[in-house]
This record gives structure tokens, sequence and C-alpha cells, in this order.
């Protein structure tokens, strides 16, 4: 019976079977711990930390990235794959922390977890979704000294961004 296989029937085989061997073990138990609780909110409350270790500011309280969080889950949970994709890459992050959890992890062991899933699809979600709310939100640019949409002010020349004093004089 077996006499009769090839090295490339054996190698097909394997490609058709090992993803499903890998999928019913550690993989679906993950992605089954990142699956949306019950009363419809994410299984993972570590997004909204998440976001503050990818843009800290010092003035932006919890509340502030509790609501960016909940705003940018609500985008993602509009496509069904890109929701499930960054539950489970969230539930990943939160096991690279150990039994303490991500949020008491020290910074080092945060940055290093985000580090290592930077390439991936849910962590690029995740930081254009955030970096896009983040930053068009009025009481960010209070704190960064951004002064908002300079063509809606009549341009950077009205405003003494004109007076450029650091460079030296031209004679012409």
């Amino acid at each position: 019976m077996f006499m009769h296989m090839t090295r490339r029937s054996v190698l097909a085989s394997l490609a058709r079977f090992l993803p499903l061997a890998l999928w019913s073990g550690s993989v679906a138990q993950v992605l089954r711990a990142a699956e949306p609780a019950a009363g419809g909110e994410p299984a993972n409350a570590l997004l909204p930390s998440v976001i503050r270790e990818l843009f800290p500011h010092a003035g932006l309280g919890d509340d502030f990235y509790a609501g960016i969080a909940g705003t940018l889950w609500q985008q993602i949970s509009a496509d069904t794959v890109k929701s499930r994709d960054v539950a489970s890459g969230l539930a990943r992050l939160a096991a690279c922390c150990g039994s303490r959890g991500w949020d008491a992890a020290d910074r080092d062991v945060r940055v290093a977890a985000l580090t290592g899933v930077q390439h991936e699809a849910f962590f690029q979600t995740l930081k254009g979704g955030a970096l896009e709310l983040i930053y068009r939100d009025p009481r960010v640019w209070e704190r960064i000294g951004y002064g908002g949409n300079a063509l809606a002010q009549g341009g950077y020349l009205t405003r003494g961004f004109d007076q450029i004093d650091w460079l030296p004089a031209v004679n012409p």
C-alpha cells in the first residue's frame, strides 16, 4: 500500500493536513479566547492600553484612550475578518506578557511584544486606525502645539511663520 507513494504525494498530503492539525490545536484556542464576549464588547480590554503604548501623550488620560479604542473597535468590527484578526493579535499580545497580563508587564516587555508583531496585518490596522483618530482630535492638537489647518486660517504667511530671523540676511 505505501510502496506506491512518492515523496511528492507524501509532501502533498502533509501540505493538506498540516494546516488542519495546527488549526485544531493552540491556534484555535487563541482565537476562541479572543472572541467577542456575549455582550458584544470585545473580550480584550487591553486595546486602550495598547493604543497608549503606541501613541503616548502625558496630557491625555485614560478616558481619552478608552474613547479612541471604542471608536476604533467599532470601525474594525464592521469587517468580520479584520475584527477576528485584531482580536487574535491582541490575545497574542496579552499572552506575551505572561500570567501577570499586559497592564502589569514592564514597559520593556510591552514594547518588545509590539515590536515583535509590528509587521503583522492586525498591528498595521491598529496603528493606522489609532493614528488617524488620535491626530484628528483638536484636544491632541493643543497638547502637541499643532495650530490646525493652515489654509482654513489664511495660510502660514499671515500667521507669523514668515518671520525667519534665524536665517542670515541675503544681499541682492
